[in-house]
């Protein structure tokens, strides 16, 4: 509802044939669907369809790959040319990429796509590594096959992906990190098909002060073999849990008017200071947590200093 407008939803729903030979959830994913990657979306079916001869069209039908290869021709890449300043990390939108005859690589493969879908040819980036792939006799091909092997993680537990671990491939000048998903843990045991290569694979752990505790070896995936790597996630003490912040002098008030100069430092003894939103997180939480273990607290020679905004909160 914020992403689409009403020119895109005409655009490609007016443009786009019924293909009753595909399946539905093909048909209606890959080929109908105006969302290819993370770009914003754009009107690009019309515009797109247009700017192939019908013998282009027909022969990049039989033969996607040749596409690509024609595209590669077409559009120059070369970063020094495609951004002013060297800004990268920005999609080109495809109808103004093609029309510029330049984008980078990732806008490159987001046009290929956009070019196939235009021709009732299933395409997608796939989403380990975001290279395309097109529909051919009746399953998804990649645009490059490419050999592949196997890499066996192991783990206590079941660690979660850009939180406790990632994994990357060296693609020849910098690591891709891969698009992965929390499922696929059995007892502790993960297995991934991977095309053949170099991979860099991360672990941290997060302490509550922001640090994290991280680690990375290199591992060499071959073709048609099998190979096994630990996921060790870094150890730590209570000592690196916990910090030492001094507190400055804050001032307060308390509920019937009465002036507190330092609330950080009441009668000598240690304060739990809490600033509470009401009926936000962490408050409620907090509160929850509190209620349950108020006996504990009481036990405790310490303050409990609540901070709320006004009287009515």
């Amino acid at each position: 509802l914020r992403d689409v407008t009403l020119e895109v939803l005409n655009d490609h729903l007016t443009h786009t044939p019924l293909l009753p030979e595909l399946p539905q959830e093909v048909y209606t994913a890959w080929v109908l669907c105006p969302r290819i990657e993370l770009e914003l979306l754009t009107p690009w079916r019309q515009a797109l369809g247009q700017a192939l001869t019908p013998a282009e069209q027909e022969a990049y039908r039989a033969n996607p790959a040749a596409l690509w290869d024609a595209l590669c021709r077409r559009m120059d890449t070369n970063l020094s040319r495609v951004y002013a300043g060297q800004i990268t990390g920005l999609v080109w939108p495809p109808v103004e990429a093609w029309q510029a005859g330049r984008c980078d690589e990732r806008s490159l493969r987001i046009l290929y796509v956009a070019l196939l879908r235009t021709l009732d040819v299933p395409a997608r980036l796939r989403t380990l590594d975001g290279m395309p792939e097109f529909w051919q006799s009746g399953a998804f091909r990649p645009l490059h096959p490419q050999a592949e092997g196997q890499l066996t993680l192991r783990c206590d537990q079941n660690p979660l992906y850009r939180q406790n671990w990632s994994l990357s491939l060296w693609n020849g000048g910098s690591w891709k990190l891969l698009q992965l998903s929390d499922e696929g843990w059995q007892d502790g045991v993960r297995t991934l098909s991977l095309p053949a290569g170099q991979y860099r694979l991360t672990t941290s752990v997060r302490m509550p002060n922001g640090n994290q505790f991280a680690s990375s070896r290199v591992v060499l995936v071959k073709a048609g073999e099998t190979v096994q790597s630990d996921l060790r996630l870094r150890s730590y003490a209570l000592e690196d849990l916990l910090g030492c912040q001094d507190m400055p002098v804050m001032s307060a008030r308390t509920l019937d008017g009465k002036e507190i100069p330092d609330f950080c430092r009441l009668d000598g003894r240690p304060s739990l200071l809490f600033w509470m939103e009401e009926g936000n997180e962490p408050t409620e939480h907090v509160l929850n947590e509190l209620a349950a273990g108020k006996e504990a607290l009481q036990a405790l020679p310490v303050n409990l200093v609540f901070l709320v905004r006004s009287r009515e909160s």
